[in-house]
């Protein structure tokens, strides 16, 4: 349903087209357009009162509960910042009881705590813990390899819920540090004016450290960044990164970006973005 959507010509795409998986095999997908006038199909929802349950919380429940598709109506602010109160779901580990109707209604409107508060009270030893025991990636990858990434982050994550949206990527002049876009045909890759992907959101704690198992972070990180590699895949700048130089620069095109440092002396001034992003 989601490639289907995504492919559609221009005219008949949705405005707004959003996933989340919260097992796997159990997922919803939202389309949204906008509009100033209300039908009677639907209610109006005002998702950032304080009182109101967390945005994906609200998902699960209609997609459960739901057999045919579910309208209502959202504020164009209050949709934005749809996954604020709940910092998606990383909010749940810092406040388990968060999205309890009780502790809504009186301390919602606490929501969300600060994370530069979190970071300036974190010490090293909670720092560390928390990046060997918890999964934080945003990926880019060709629309037609979703269903295979899918099977691959359920084996070596087992993060969810899972946050997805669609991208285009398009041919442009000068090329950036995302490649140019192709499409395979009889085989090979040619390229062409725009490419379909989507981008996915995995940010949690792994089934396996739920399950009080063994669960490498390191080893879980390079598998999923060897893939991305291997399938014109791209990780975004802020998640973790377990990759070396040479393979942070087989996964973009750095052509634009040397160019530039050469051109505005930045060589030997500024950090490569790569040492800015590597763990220390």
């Amino acid at each position: 349903m989601f490639t289907s959507l995504v492919k559609r010509p221009l005219s008949e795409r949705p405005t707004i087209l959003e996933g989340l998986m919260f097992t796997k095999e159990f997922g919803v997908v939202m389309t949204g357009e906008m509009t100033d006038t209300r039908t009677d199909d639907g209610k109006v929802n005002s998702l950032l009162r304080w009182y109101k349950p967390w945005f994906y919380k609200h998902v699960e429940q209609i997609g459960k509960a739901e057999k045919t598709p579910f309208v209502e109506y959202i504020p164009l602010q209050d949709y934005y910042h749809r996954h604020n109160p709940s910092i998606f779901w990383e909010g749940e580990l810092i406040v388990p009881f968060g999205n309890h109707p009780l502790f809504r209604y009186l301390f919602g409107w606490l929501m969300p705590i600060r994370i530069n508060l979190l970071k300036a009270t974190q010490t090293q030893a909670i720092k560390k813990y928390y990046q060997n025991r918890h999964a934080v990636q945003d990926l880019l990858l060709p629309l037609d390899k979703q269903k295979e990434f899918f099977e691959l982050a359920h084996e070596v994550y087992e993060v969810y819920p899972v946050w997805f949206c669609p991208h285009i990527s398009k041919r442009v002049e000068p090329q950036g540090m995302l490649k140019n876009p192709v499409e395979l045909r009889d085989g090979q890759e040619v390229e062409v004016e725009e490419e379909f992907g989507v981008d996915i959101g995995l940010w949690g704690v792994p089934g396996k450290v739920f399950r009080d198992e063994p669960w490498d972070h390191v080893r879980s990180t390079r598998t999923i960044e060897a893939w991305l590699r291997k399938n014109r895949g791209y990780q975004a700048l802020y998640a973790v990164t377990e990759m070396q130089r040479d393979e942070f620069w087989a996964m973009f095109d750095k052509t634009l970006y040397d160019k530039c440092r050469k051109k505005f002396k930045a060589e030997g001034v500024f950090m490569d973005v790569y040492d800015k992003l590597k763990k220390r």
